[in-house]
């Protein structure tokens, strides 16, 4: 098994609907790849940003190379 880590940085008002867009487009999406075996989410506020970390597990390192695309969340951008 490999994990691939992935973090990213959004806005206090707008973490709430980061974390949704992680866990209701994001992660189902992942489940559709050969070889993904399943992911978590982790989310730490501060008083002006939400940061995130997502942990996702694969079968194997040489389907995480073969499953590789551009990740849809750094198509969305929040304003801040």
């Amino acid at each position: 098994m490999i994990a691939r880590l992935w973090r990213g940085w959004t806005s206090r008002e707008n973490a709430d609907a980061y974390e949704r867009l992680l866990r209701e487009r994001v992660l189902p999406g992942l489940k559709r790849l050969d070889g993904y075996r399943g992911g978590y989410i982790l989310r730490q506020e501060s008083n002006q940003e939400g940061e995130f970390v997502v942990m996702n597990s694969y079968r194997e390192a040489t389907l995480l190379i073969k499953n590789r695309r551009p990740s849809p969340i750094t198509q969305i951008r929040h304003s801040r």
